[in-house]
């Protein structure tokens, strides 16, 4: 069990080295600016100096910050995306098999088959296309 020098100690140095790492800043905001945080962190159910901070580090580092709508926006792409290769594995494993088992006797079945894939492809891209210029003219 520690003695209470040891505890004060150790307290001493994890301060100290917490400081090292970490810097505290403190500014002033107006009502609006304050209540325009609040409102973005409540929706993020996030703090409001946790926004602060993503705004500025967003800025600072040349990136974009996304609202809730866009993320959301961009993990249904995402899903989609993992789908559609899924799908696309499944597809090449039949082809495979189909072509073993000589099936698929002429080349042009083939391309047939990859020609109507790479055509549902583009249909795909276009829709996603098409759901990100609403998403992004809905944030915007």
């Amino acid at each position: 069990m520690p003695t209470p020098r040891e505890k004060q100690d150790y307290q001493k140095k994890y301060w100290k080295e917490y400081l090292e790492k970490k810097r505290q800043i403190h500014f002033v905001l107006e009502s609006k600016e304050h209540e325009l945080f609040r409102r973005e962190a409540e929706k993020r159910k996030s703090s409001i100096s946790k926004e602060i901070k993503r705004h500025a580090l967003a800025s600072i580092q040349g990136q974009e910050s996304l609202s809730n709508e866009a993320i959301q926006q961009f993990t249904e792409v995402n899903s989609l995306l993992r789908n559609m290769a899924n799908n696309l594995n499944q597809i090449a494993r039949n082809l495979n098999l189909e072509t073993k088992q000589g099936r698929i006797v002429n080349g042009s079945d083939s391309k047939k088959i990859l020609s109507a894939i790479f055509e549902g492809l583009e249909r795909v891209e276009v829709q996603i296309n098409e759901r990100l210029q609403r998403g992004v003219s809905d944030d915007h």
